[in-house]
């Protein structure tokens, strides 16, 4: 499709403007540099969509900035989303084919040369599709410009009142205006932008630096173990290694408990067979939680009433089952089929998943302390620990198998969303994964302890817990929106008045 792009932009005769082989390189380098700021410096973001902004200035035709802007995206989701390939080829190049639509969108809405000009309509219009593309079509949160910069605490502190996107937008504005700036012949203007985006960083600085000093903490719930099993995740899904995989659970856990653990968190999925199903494997996970006196939260497949989850359940240190929670928002073409109708066809040759969702998230309680467990990837959905929150949980566990990805790079960028749902929240949040990252991510976003990765470990961690609800949690995007919508209609009123 890259390809297809970069001939049909050289050869048609037909398009209102020629674009030039190095327009094409300038789009697929500001791409590169757009992707390595998730995996190597985030501060390439700061500019990595200048090349993409002046490509887009240079083109009055909307076909153009169209084809453009979707060569761009289809660059920039295959280097954030190869991972992909280990598990599906096609839901990757489906995924991709998709996403790449985003920034062709933004192309024709913010790529002319007045538009372009108004770096506020800009990251405006960006952080809007962002939001559209959490969630249209079950969404799919990932790759948001705010997520590189997870380890810049006083910056994203502003997530707890705009979420990732208020990150997502001054990242976008500060590119906005470093292209104005070389782009535009008028001073005044320069100046008016780059007076206005100083203001608005040094605002979002220093509220970053004043949260920081801030003590949101009132206590803390202590000795939890996380364990990271690393097991194949195929191996571990034959029946055949059953016993093995077991049995290193169980060495797992007495080793937490002799390392002073009084509640161990293991992974999503450690076992083959379902709860409610196999009355033995409930049995050996029962046996394992008496005998080592500690309190459970185990990944498991669960039987419902006829239905089948994707689930979490919490044993007390008798081995009884004190509550059990179902994911909610499943993964497409992985665990279920969506619009079975129309893909009927690929039952037959695409080995789908038959799980069904859960409508609400259970709050599970441990000595006195309520929590939320987001499975697998449902924590790079805003909404989900937002709800969590707001029904009172007051630390979140993530349980994950990101084993299918092998050794990939996926595993450093699921965990930069991970910060961000903890800063949004005031939450902190605690990461049980098969392969890595298994760390603790505290209310400030900082990430007090991880294990190694691809590494069979245990960590015993503190949480500390704040209790307070923050302006996200209580409010969601209605702020944002709010205030991106204000600025579109202003810039927009002000180019009519320009072009008039």
């Amino acid at each position: 499709s890259c390809v297809f792009i970069c001939v049909y932009l050289r050869v048609n005769s037909d398009l209102c403007y020629k674009v030039k082989f190095k327009q094409i390189v300038l789009i697929i380098t500001s791409a590169f540099l757009a992707a390595g700021g998730f995996y190597y410096l985030d501060i390439l973001n700061l500019i990595s969509l200048v090349p993409f902004f002046y490509v887009l200035a240079g083109n009055d035709s909307k076909k153009n900035r169209f084809l453009l802007g979707y060569l761009w995206g289809l660059v920039f989701f295959i280097l954030l989303c190869y991972w992909l390939i280990y598990v599906t080829a096609a839901g990757f190049l489906i995924l991709v084919f998709y996403l790449a639509l985003y920034p062709a969108v933004f192309s024709v809405l913010a790529g002319n040369r007045i538009r372009l000009s108004n770096p506020f309509y800009t990251a405006s219009v960006w952080v809007l599709l962002e939001g559209l593309r959490s969630f249209l079509f079950t969404g799919f949160p990932w790759g948001h410009l705010g997520y590189p910069f997870y380890s810049r605490l006083s910056f994203i502190q502003i997530a707890d009142i705009f979420g990732v996107y208020g990150v997502s937008f001054l990242v976008v504005l500060f590119n906005g205006v470093v292209f104005f700036m070389a782009y535009s012949k008028s001073k005044r203007y320069k100046l008016l932008n780059l007076t206005a985006v100083l203001f608005v960083f040094s605002a979002a600085l220093l509220y970053g630096k004043y949260r920081l000093r801030y003590d949101f903490s009132e206590q803390e719930v202590k000795n939890i173990a996380l364990v990271q099993t690393n097991v194949d995740s195929d191996i571990k899904w034959d029946t055949g290694h059953y016993q093995d995989n077991l049995e290193r659970i169980r060495l797992l856990v007495l080793r937490a408990e002799e390392m002073g653990s009084d509640l161990t968190i293991l992974p999503e999925a450690v076992l083959p067979f379902a709860w409610n199903e196999d009355n033995d494997m409930m049995e050996e996970l029962a046996s394992i939680a008496s005998i080592s006196r500690t309190s459970l939260v185990v990944g498991i497949p669960y039987y419902d009433k006829g239905n089948l989850y994707n689930a979490s359940v919490f044993l007390d240190e008798h081995g009884s089952l004190k509550e059990r929670s179902f994911k909610n928002h499943l993964v497409p073409f992985g665990e279920y089929l969506p619009f079975k109708r129309a893909f009927s066809f690929l039952a037959k040759i695409y080995p789908a998943g038959h799980y069904s969702a859960a409508d609400d998230i259970r709050i599970f309680e441990y000595k006195g302390f309520r929590f939320a467990v987001l499975i697998c990837y449902e924590d790079i959905f805003p909404y989900l620990a937002r709800m969590a929150a707001l029904k009172g949980a007051c630390f979140f566990i993530n349980q994950s198998d990101e084993g299918w990805f092998k050794k990939s790079r996926e595993i450093y960028l699921h965990n930069q969303i991970a910060v961000f749902r903890a800063v949004e929240n005031r939450r902190s949040l605690i990461r049980a994964t098969n392969t890595g990252l298994s760390c603790l991510i505290d209310y400030r976003g900082a990430v007090i302890r991880q294990l190694e990765p691809f590494k069979a470990d245990i960590l015993i961690v503190d949480v500390p817990i704040c209790k307070e609800l923050s302006f996200y949690s209580r409010y969601g995007l209605l702020p944002l929106v709010a205030v991106l919508s204000i600025l579109v209609l202003l810039s927009f009123v002000r180019s009519k008045e320009r072009n008039s």
